[in-house]
């Protein structure tokens, strides 16, 4: 439930080896938990356009005044295959599973958790500066190329 008020709407059976869904409607953003260990740790094995080995992770660690969240998102080297997201910017390596919008997504996702835990409406500026943000994402990709 609370993954559903700053992320995404899903479903998720808590336990190694349960299935989870980020959009019933997208076979793309689902899996099995890969690992688990409330409240520090969870492994969201795949999405499967990642590769087998592919996943997302959030660790929470304490830090002095608080918690740092960690987030790792791995991509199976020449798994990913979404051919429906073209590459961008057109000049990426063709198996590259990174795209502005997506990276632009995550930001204002995590923004929207920051300001929901600060008990304000999640998501409100972030998602507005979608656009802006790809932006940022994609002269960014440019800059780092090879």
């Amino acid at each position: 439930a609370e993954v559903s008020a700053w992320f995404s709407p899903m479903t998720i059976d808590p336990r190694v080896g349960g299935a989870y869904s980020f959009d019933p409607h997208d076979p793309h953003f689902e899996g099995v938990i890969a690992a688990i260990e409330p409240p520090r740790r969870i492994r969201y094995g795949g999405p499967t356009s990642h590769g087998p080995q592919g996943y997302w992770e959030f660790r929470l660690e304490p830090v002095a005044g608080g918690t740092r969240m960690v987030f790792v998102q791995h991509s199976q080297p020449g798994a990913f295959h979404r051919p429906e997201w073209p590459l961008d910017p057109p000049e990426s390596a063709q198996d590259t599973p990174w795209r502005p919008g997506t990276l632009a997504g995550w930001h204002a996702a995590f923004d929207g958790l920051g300001e929901l835990l600060d008990g304000q409406p999640g998501g409100s500026d972030a998602r507005k500066r979608w656009a802006e943000l790809s932006e940022v994402y994609r002269q960014h990709m440019r800059r780092a190329m090879p």
